[in-house]
């Protein structure tokens, strides 16, 4: 076959046309992709940030596809096929381009709010505390987005569900109340952050740890024990909560309560006390470790050892105190004292109390 004869052949039957329109836009799609992932390489090795980088690498595909589907269109309305044929295919095609160009949109989101959160200043709304919020917010645009194209790719009027997706919001409203409470919550914290990834939190109910993962709903802790609780954002934001890791240093106060005997020295007391921190590793020097006699107990005087420790180490250090505590005491002859009862027993004759019975005169 010559070229004269294949050139009658295209032109006289569709099928060969579409075959060719749909090669030629495959093979531009592979070739402009190829072209522009050389240049705009080129282009951002000369850049120090790794985000041009990373929009190359994810807006290649989407442009490639985006150029071979369109090909195949043009070869499919070469075709002149009957419905339904066209608007399935149609919607197809149009379906896959929306759902790639929207993940790889919402991947350069992603990546630039990292690059921003790693280069903040002061007047910079995104941080790494405010990160995971921004983050769902362009997700939920992205995502909210691509649905709307993708009912259009499908000829769907959206004016009915729009309506209807409105009277549905006021019903869940009324019926999530608690949800859209910790939504709320979340946000609140998210932007103001009263405390951050990683620092150890003590609860209103008495539940200490530290956090892992901050939500829009909840908030993850692991516990000291290695449990992992999972709290509302409507109890942290409206409860009291102690962050151990906030102030100027970043270990928390430990107390070890210890009673002596009456009669005790208070000064070997104090000394014997401020020696114990000196065997534990984790104990900070800064601030130093100090005694407090608070109080003068039923039958002991009641002295305090305050430390400073990271609050991961909390339960090592009030072992290691105790431990040095009690031994130190003992060394040094300064009694414990523990609750003692007296019991007095009495004897009681029952008889004796009980009244005497006469009988009546005759």
């Amino acid at each position: 076959m010559d070229w004269a004869t294949f050139v009658g052949m295209v032109g006289d039957d569709a099928r060969y046309q579409a075959l060719l329109i749909a090669a030629t836009g495959l093979l531009l799609a592979v070739l402009l992709s190829w072209s522009a992932r050389k240049l705009l390489a080129r282009l951002a090795a000369r850049t120090e940030t790794e985000l041009d980088d990373i929009i190359v690498a994810q807006l290649g595909g989407p442009i490639a596809l985006s150029i071979a589907f369109t090909g195949f269109w043009f070869a499919v309305e070469r075709l002149e096929l009957r419905d339904p044929y066209p608007y399935a295919i149609r919607g197809v095609l149009l379906s896959g381009v929306v759902i790639w160009w929207s993940s790889a949109i919402q991947h350069v989101i992603t990546s630039f709010l990292e690059v921003l959160a790693k280069h903040q200043n002061d007047l910079s709304l995104v941080k790494p505390r405010t990160l995971p919020l921004f983050d769902i917010i362009g997700k939920v645009v992205v995502y909210v987005g691509a649905l709307y194209f993708f009912f259009l790719a499908w000829k769907v009027d959206l004016t009915a569900w729009v309506a209807s997706a409105g009277i549905l919001g006021v019903a869940v409203g009324f019926g999530a109340q608690e949800t859209i409470a910790n939504l709320i919550a979340g946000v609140s914290i998210l932007t103001d952050g009263p405390f951050r990834i990683g620092d150890w939190l003590l609860l209103s109910n008495g539940e200490r740890g530290q956090v892992q993962e901050v939500g829009l709903r909840t908030t993850r802790m692991l516990t000291l024990d290695g449990v992992e609780i999972v709290v509302p954002n409507r109890m942290l934001s409206e409860a009291m909560v102690v962050n151990e890791s906030g102030g100027p240093a970043e270990n928390a106060r430990i107390a070890v309560n210890i009673g002596v005997a009456y009669g005790s020295d208070i000064d070997k007391v104090r000394e014997v006390l401020l020696a114990c921190p000196e065997k534990s590793a984790y104990v900070a020097t800064t601030p130093a470790p100090t005694v407090q006699f608070v109080e003068f107990g039923d039958s002991s005087l009641n002295f305090r050892l305050l430390v400073w420790a990271p609050p991961s180490k909390r339960m090592n250090v009030l072992d290691e105190l105790n431990t040095a505590v009690y031994k130190g005491l003992a060394a040094a002859k300064i009694e414990i004292p523990f609750p003692q009862r007296d019991l007095h027993v009495r004897s009681w004759d029952g008889k004796a109390a009980m009244p005497r019975h006469e009988e009546p005169p005759s």
